[in-house]
C-alpha cells in the first residue's frame, strides 16, 4: 500500500495506479514541471529526535524553511518522501502518523506561509513488531517507488530533482 498526504487529505491507495488516477482527480493545481525538489522529514525538515509523533517534540529547521519557500516563489513542486517505521515498531499508530504529517504541514503554513505539494510515506519496516507492517516493499527507502510515483505527478525528470536527505543508504 502507498500513502500520500495533500494539506488536509490523507488518502490510503491499494495500487500506484490508482493512487495517480486518484490524486489527478483531485489536485489539479499541481504545477508540472521538469523540475521537483524531494525532501526527507526527518533531520531534514525537523530536526530528528527519534520516533517522532508529538508537535510538543517538533523543532523545525529554519534553514529548509528557506529552500522551501525558495522553490515555492520559484514554483518548483516538492515532495517529501519518508520511511516512518515508527508505525511497524508500534512507537505509534498509523492515524497517529496520518495525524502528525497533517499537522506538521499545517504548521508549517501557517507558521512560515510555504507549502508542500506532497508527502508520500512508508510505515513498514522488515523488522516490524507489528505484523500488518512488517514487509520488504519497493517504497521504503532507499527504494525508489514513492520517488517513481511523485516524478509521475510532477512530470518531472530524474537529471532536473534534487533529494535533500541526512543519510547516506
Amino acid at each position: 500500500l502507498v500513502y500520500y498526504c495533500f494539506m488536509y487529505e490523507i488518502v490510503k491507495m491499494p495500487t500506484l495506479a490508482s493512487l495517480c488516477a486518484s490524486w489527478y482527480l483531485r489536485n489539479e493545481r499541481i504545477s508540472r514541471n521538469d523540475s521537483c525538489l524531494y525532501l526527507d522529514r526527518d533531520g531534514v525538515i525537523n530536526k530528528d529526535t527519534g520516533y517522532l509523533n508529538s508537535m510538543l517534540n517538533l523543532k523545525i529547521n529554519l534553514n529548509t524553511i528557506d529552500i522551501i519557500r525558495y522553490c515555492n516563489k520559484n514554483r518548483f513542486p516538492i515532495a517529501v518522501i519518508t520511511n516512518q517505521a515508527g508505525v511497524a515498531h508500534r512507537y505509534f499508530t498509523e492515524k497517529e502518523c496520518v495525524n502528525f504529517n497533517l499537522n506538521l504541514l499545517t504548521h508549517i503554513w501557517e507558521d512560515f506561509k510555504v507549502k508542500i505539494d506532497l508527502l508520500l510515506y512508508c510505515p513498514s519496516h522488515p523488522k516490524g513488531i507489528n505484523l500488518n507492517y512488517r514487509r520488504k516493499c519497493e517504497c521504503r527507502k532507499p527504494k525508489t517507488s514513492l520517488f517513481e510515483f511523485s516524478k509521475e505527478i510532477f512530470g518531472a525528470k530524474y537529471g532536473q530533482c534534487v533529494f535533500i536527505g541526512d543519510q547516506i543508504t
